[in-house]
């Protein structure tokens, strides 16, 4: 580029931002996300059905589960389905399913929270003992009715990989919980980005098409996600 183009592209740009305006002080700012009145109420009976309809779409498996002990009870049955002794979970007593870490206990199921030191060798030996835990158990802040997707944060004795590193992520979602869209969760929680370390959305179990064109599960993160919604 010659100092005569870089001198035009750049005297261009100052005469755009000279003319140029800001919106009036009454005006939303654009990352905001004000209620939509026409949305129905987190958790009515509309929203819960169309999550569930779009989570199955994407070949995810969602339950139903009137108090925590069903909660519990359905958490029990796929641990076993996949002859698991352990899980890897959240650490006991987050709102939707407190006593959950009890009712494994109870059936011989230990549910092992992750704690990964930052030095290498530390690391590497809390990475290598969690390996093979095949089903992971998570609580959610939210659900996205119209796409079917899981709000999780990360926290304390809530890490990110209790739904990534298993090949089976069980996630226990309050049925009020379930908002319409994003945009409504966001109206909601509007300080949630700083609040964690960590905020994702999950749609479905991990795809990818990476090689040949073929869809794979599993890849990226779990092939196999269940939800059981609560209440």
């Amino acid at each position: 580029m010659t100092d005569k183009s870089r001198g035009a592209i750049l005297g261009g740009l100052r005469d755009a931002l000279r003319a140029g305006h800001l919106p009036p002080d009454a005006s939303p700012h654009p990352g905001s996300f004000p209620p939509d009145p026409s949305n129905p109420p987190p958790g009515d009976a509309v929203l819960v059905e169309r999550f569930g309809r779009e989570l199955e779409s994407l070949t995810g498996i969602v339950h139903r589960a009137s108090s925590a002990d069903e909660a519990a009870a359905v958490v029990l049955e796929i641990a076993r389905k996949h002859r698991a002794d352990r899980v890897l979970a959240w650490s006991d007593g987050w709102p939707d399913c407190q006593g959950l870490e009890a009712a494994l206990l109870q059936a011989g199921i230990e549910a092992v929270t992750v704690n990964v030191p930052q030095d290498a060798a530390g690391r590497r030996s809390a990475l290598d003992a969690i390996e093979p835990i095949a089903v992971g158990v998570t609580g959610a802040l939210a659900g996205l009715a119209d796409t079917g997707s899981l709000v999780l944060t990360a926290a304390a004795g809530r890490s990110r990989m209790a739904s990534l590193l298993p090949p089976v992520h069980i996630a226990v979602l309050a049925r009020s919980r379930i908002y319409a869209t994003l945009p409504a969760f966001l109206a909601a929680h509007p300080g949630v980005a700083g609040t964690t370390s960590n905020l994702v959305l999950v749609t479905g179990p991990s795809r990818t098409a990476d090689i040949e064109m073929t869809i794979t599960l599993g890849v990226h993160g779990p092939r196999e996600v269940h939800a059981i919604v609560m209440g």
